[in-house]
């Protein structure tokens, strides 16, 4: 779980930072999960104080001033030294994306307003993506229903998955597979979480695999090539929108593209 404080003295910022906030909870349902929202920094320290604390708090103000001529932030690092903090500024030489070293409050970004959601995403997604990697419990998992129960499958090792007569047969990365208990909603309904993330792509009505797992993909044949061997076919009004979620994901930054697309 990944809680994110907004604390804002200016109601249409802080309605337009809940928004875009909220835009990318939408997107990221995992494991981003709670929004707080403060009016007041007077009742963020309150709460700091009653012993709730946020792992990400989201700071802006209209003065930039504030208690005994300490800005905002440093009245937030005096009471919660441990959670990541993105500023807010009107300055937009003072803004920055990544952390300042010598910063002596330790600010995760400081952005400039209007924040724009490109900047605010860029920023959330390396604050959360280190989270993730330093602890497991904010891992993304899918609710899979056996028929022993839910069991929880890491993102990471499902590599594909296919439908067939309301049941589903999950492939894991590790070699296992898994069969659902009979399913009483559409398959799209299941996956959903996982196509909100762009290392999953759903070839076929019956079929979503994990590109992480893919060892290229056959144009002329049409077939998505799995690291176990497995063929999953590619309807022909869906081979182009395929190959381009596959070219998109290998070209984000740290990923090793496979094969190339259409040359087997």
């Amino acid at each position: 779980m990944f809680d994110i404080a907004i604390c804002n003295d200016n109601i249409d910022e802080l309605e337009h930072l809940d928004y875009l906030l909220e835009v990318y909870r939408l997107a990221h349902p995992w494991p981003v999960t709670k929004i707080r929202r403060f009016q007041s920094l007077y009742d963020l320290v309150d709460c700091i104080r009653a012993g709730r604390t946020f792992p990400l708090y989201l700071l802006g103000h209209s003065s930039e001033l504030w208690m005994n001529g300490l800005s905002p932030e440093a009245v937030l690092r005096r009471e919660e030294p441990k959670g990541e903090v993105i500023a807010i500024t009107s300055n937009a030489q003072a803004a920055f994306l990544q952390p300042t070293p010598g910063d002596p409050l330790g600010l995760a970004a400081c952005l400039v307003r209007p924040v724009s959601d490109q900047d605010l995403f860029q920023v959330l997604d390396r604050l959360i993506q280190s989270s993730i990697s330093q602890d497991a419990s904010l891992q993304p998992c899918l609710a899979f229903p056996t028929q022993k129960g839910k069991q929880l499958l890491p993102f990471s090792n499902i590599s594909h998955m296919a439908y067939d007569t309301h049941t589903v047969t999950c492939y894991l990365g590790d070699g296992g597979t898994l069969r659902s208990s009979t399913l009483r909603r559409p398959f799209y309904q299941l996956i959903r979480p996982l196509l909100l993330e762009q290392r999953f792509c759903q070839v076929s009505t019956s079929w979503v695999v994990n590109l992480d797992f893919v060892d290229g993909i056959a144009q002329k044949r049409r077939e998505v090539q799995m690291a176990d061997g497995t063929k999953v076919s590619i309807p022909a009004n869906a081979i182009s929108g395929v190959l381009e979620e596959y070219t998109s994901y290998f070209s984000l930054p740290g990923k090793k593209r496979v094969p190339a697309a259409g040359k087997r």
